[in-house]
């Protein structure tokens, strides 16, 4: 059985802009590392994601496309900082959050 992951903080390293992708760093409860998702959107709208698949994430995880887990907690405290996965102005147009 995987350990239910916490996180406990994340940051947008690189906004979602004239390409479809965003980088969010992010740490768990417990590690020292920062870990890294990847954000894509196609349409604007939807988002989905990818971890940055490292072998310390395996006690939380299956692969790197697992973010079930992880995804709403990032979006939860990027929410609390104002922080948004897409940069104004952008090609992509109305953020998320």
């Amino acid at each position: 059985m995987k350990t239910k992951p916490v996180v406990t903080d994340a940051k947008v390293v690189c906004p979602i802009s004239w390409s479809n992708m965003a980088i969010v760093d992010f740490t768990l409860e417990g590690e020292a590392e920062m870990f890294g998702m990847r954000f894509y959107t196609y349409d604007g709208q939807e988002v989905s994601a990818l971890v940055y698949f490292h072998p310390y994430l395996n006690k939380y995880i299956d692969s790197d496309n697992d973010t079930g887990e992880l995804m709403p907690q990032i979006m939860k405290i990027l929410e609390s900082k104002g922080e948004s996965l897409f940069e104004a102005g952008g090609h992509w147009g109305k953020p998320l959050n």
